[in-house]
């Protein structure tokens, strides 16, 4: 299809890089992204002692408080992780008006990459059939 090998080459070339190392949690809250557009969205890809404090409870109620990375939960194509492990990351939030407040916020497995491709092949699929 010409628009699907344009979107593969051309325009969103750079943006194919991030998307392969962007990933949301069950719920579509973006768990981890390598984009220099979203700095502070997620964990980092290493925690650190001066990163957020994160706190790991796997399905079995274990729980492993720490400074926790992205690398904690997946590195080498491995998940470190099981499924329905819920992750909290305690952090200052200075977005809003009214100045810095402390939130929470929690991602839970499984956590999955999305596909631009895919999801535009659908779209394409379902404009080109004859209504």
């Amino acid at each position: 299809m010409e628009s699907e090998a344009r979107y593969s080459a051309e325009t969103w070339h750079p943006m194919q890089g991030y998307e392969r190392d962007t990933w949301y949690d069950i719920t579509g809250r973006i768990v981890f992204t390598n984009s220099k557009g979203l700095v502070g969205v997620g964990l980092p890809r290493k925690g650190s002692r001066t990163t957020s404090k994160t706190k790991i409870t796997t399905p079995d109620g274990k729980v492993r408080p720490g400074n926790h990375g992205w690398e904690d939960l997946y590195k080498d194509d491995k998940w470190l992780v099981p499924t329905n492990t819920v992750v909290t990351m305690e952090l200052t939030d200075d977005t809003l008006p009214g100045g810095p407040r402390q939130v929470t916020r929690t991602f839970k497995a499984p956590f999955a990459r999305a596909s631009r491709e895919d999801d535009y092949r659908v779209a394409w699929a379902f404009f080109a059939e004859d209504k």
